[in-house]
């Protein structure tokens, strides 16, 4: 039976998790409007095929201008207040679309989404890691993984079977839950810390965790940790360029560009270059280069229920399990599936007929193998870490950083994609693809530490080379606390 505070700290962590949920939404929209919009189907506005590609990386420029204004705006008013924000910024967005009576609007309306996408992304995994216990965060970390692929798939489905223009309708429910969710709850005691709001960071912690002795024990640990890393910093009376220079000083220290680095390296490298903006801007595309037997439309929006099914399932392995093997083994099945579809799409024209009538599933077995890796640990486990690994000072800095620089590769991966299954083949694509994600699990080997169990004051200690043992440790019948060391 669950505790009040684990369920509150659940209930944050669907509040966020709605608020990535409303980012599935936007991601597909270009698979299955496009479509309509470049055949003059919507009745209103035709797209040429350079807006049409315009309007699909429009969504990557939004994203960007979103992460650089989500770092700035998540320190300044809280993690809480910015997700508040940005599930306004979607509603508008959706509703510019859906009313939008020329190709401007339109225009505009995607890159609000993205924007408020891009800003979101910075929050929201903070948010879950500042306010979830070390016992349920591998649990509540992957909400943004799980609420993704719901959004993810159903707009698929929505896409199958309604106007676009409806679909961003329906759409708005997701951001209006997680706004009205949001409301009810408490500012994070880690931002509440860093602001000098002790008092108002004890009743979050007592609202997150249900016991004063835990909140009083965390609230200890957590302005420890603070005054450590803020014992070099500058006054706030100093201008914003000696700020800026404090900063850039902290970004060469260890304690952060090493964590920074291992998930630029999971993130811009072994997400957006292991197929996956290919498969989700361009599902329908790669269903017919690689002459899949079925209605593409309606292939994928199962392919996207199937991914969300998987990720839902096996979100709770995740608590369990260590991080780090379950992300390199979930990244052998994503390569494994890429090698199969590329390999398949080389040489299956070789394959003799009465055996391609079998083997023309292959691709689309492919295709899930690769969605089954990817729920298994290797796309959630990299939004869990990037709100463990950072540090607390420079946390909404360094994922503002990771959103601007995530949105740069999106957009190079995404604009690249038709040009490179075109130049080289379907086949080489995705073998191309395949030994980047090789390449990217080789080096996760050495980089990724293991953060299972680990409060983020012990993770930070980690890479501050001062690994010390946990000094509280908390039952799971009683969740009190007990001084081990002293």
């Amino acid at each position: 039976m669950m505790l009040r505070g684990e369920i509150m700290q659940v209930v944050g962590a669907v509040a966020a998790g709605l608020g990535q949920g409303a980012c599935g939404h936007i991601f597909p929209m270009s698979a299955f409007a496009l479509p309509q919009l470049m055949s003059g189907e919507d009745g209103q506005i035709t797209l040429s095929s350079h807006q049409g590609s315009l309007f699909a990386s429009t969504f990557a420029i939004g994203s960007i201008t979103g992460a650089l204004l989500g770092g700035y705006q998540s320190d300044k008013i809280g993690r809480r207040l910015s997700m508040i924000l940005d599930c306004c910024m979607y509603v508008t967005a959706f509703l510019l679309q859906f009313s939008a009576p020329n190709y401007e609007l339109l225009m505009l309306g995607r890159w609000l989404a993205g924007h408020s996408a891009g800003s979101n992304l910075v929050s929201a995994p903070i948010f879950i890691s500042e306010t979830s216990h070390p016992n349920i965060r591998g649990t509540t970390g992957n909400f943004i993984m799980v609420f993704y692929t719901f959004g993810f798939s159903s707009s698929m489905f929505l896409g199958a079977a309604l106007s676009w223009r409806y679909v961003c309708l329906f759409l708005n429910i997701t951001p209006a839950l997680s706004l009205l969710l949001l409301l009810f709850l408490k500012e994070t005691p880690t931002w509440l810390v860093n602001h000098g709001k002790e008092e108002e960071a004890f009743k979050s912690l007592l609202f997150y965790r249900g016991d004063p002795e835990v909140a009083r024990s965390e609230l200890k640990r957590i302005q420890t940790n603070i005054k450590e890393t803020q014992k070099n910093s500058d006054l706030p009376e100093v201008s914003w360029w000696e700020k800026w220079k404090q900063k850039t000083k902290r970004m060469k220290e260890k304690s952060f560009f090493k964590p920074f680095l291992t998930l630029n390296l999971m993130l811009n490298i072994g997400l957006e270059w292991a197929g996956f903006p290919a498969l989700a801007f361009y599902t329908h595309t790669v269903l017919r280069k690689v002459h899949v037997p079925m209605d593409p439309y309606w292939t994928a929006a199962f392919i996207s229920l199937y991914r969300m099914i998987v990720t839902i399932s096996l979100s709770f392995i995740l608590m369990k399990v260590p991080r780090r093997s379950m992300y390199l083994g979930s990244g052998c099945l994503v390569a494994l599936a890429l090698i199969i579809q590329g390999t398949y799409a080389m040489f299956g024209s070789f394959i003799p007929p009465h055996i391609a009538s079998y083997t023309s599933y292959l691709p689309l077995a492919a295709i899930i193998l690769q969605y089954t890796g990817f729920g298994l640990g290797y796309g959630p486990i990299v939004f869990i870490l990037q709100g463990e690994l950072l540090p607390s000072d420079m946390r909404s800095f360094g994922s503002c950083a990771l959103g601007v620089i995530d949105n740069v590769f999106l957009f190079a991966s995404v604009e690249s994609a038709p040009y490179i299954m075109d130049s080289f083949g379907i086949g080489q694509t995705f073998l191309l693809y395949a030994s980047i994600c090789i390449g990217n699990l080789i080096l996760c080997y050495f980089l990724i530490p293991e953060t299972k169990g680990l409060s983020l004051e012990d993770i930070e200690d980690h890479y501050n080379g001062k690994m010390k043992e946990p000094e509280i440790t908390i039952t799971d019948s009683t969740q009190k606390i007990s001084q081990a060391n002293k």
